[in-house]
């Protein structure tokens, strides 16, 4: 989604150099599908994993929750 290359002053996606990079269809899918996901993948994953850890904090060492 990100992988853009610039040909003859056009930025263009890489995988398919029909498609102009942030502009139309791509700019919708870039800011306001990728880089949520991208964010909900970085952040929020470690955050429910701190989560699920936090609620069995006494039990950490038994093998049910290992």
């Amino acid at each position: 989604m990100f992988n853009c290359t610039d040909i003859d002053g056009e930025l263009r996606l890489k995988i398919d150099l029909q498609v102009t990079c942030y502009e139309g269809l791509h700019f919708y899918m870039a800011y306001y599908v990728a880089i949520p996901f991208l964010i909900l993948w970085g952040l929020g994953i470690p955050v429910i994993v701190f989560f699920m850890m936090r609620k069995d904090v006494n039990k950490l060492d038994t093998i049910a929750v290992k």
